[in-house]
């Protein structure tokens, strides 16, 4: 069972920078809200699934996220970032669904 500690909003270093799974959490929102995106046009329709940061870690803990699979992925491009529909896979597989559709 995963640590619960190590999905924590800031590191516990000194210069407490975002934990990796809050800043995935916070590139979804940017995506939803048509930032952070050199294609922001295919992301109008997309709606983040989750209430809060915390469902979202517990949702990803509990759905394989790791630091080497911790690029949420939409198995249905028509639907959300939401349960059911994200599964997390290495950034560079990610990428590269995103050139091949």
């Amino acid at each position: 069972m995963s640590d619960e500690r190590n999905f924590r909003v800031m590191t516990s270093r000194p210069n407490r920078r975002p934990t990796l799974i809050y800043r995935r959490w916070r590139d979804m929102q940017s995506r939803c809200k048509g930032q952070a995106t050199k294609r922001p046009d295919e992301y109008k329709q997309v709606r983040l699934g989750f209430k809060s940061f915390a469902e979202f870690r517990a949702f990803a803990i509990r759905n394989g996220f790791t630091k080497e699979n911790n690029s949420p992925d939409r198995l249905d491009t028509s639907r959300g970032y939401e349960p059911g529909n994200i599964r997390f896979i290495p950034p560079a597989e990610n990428a590269l669904r995103g050139l091949y559709p």
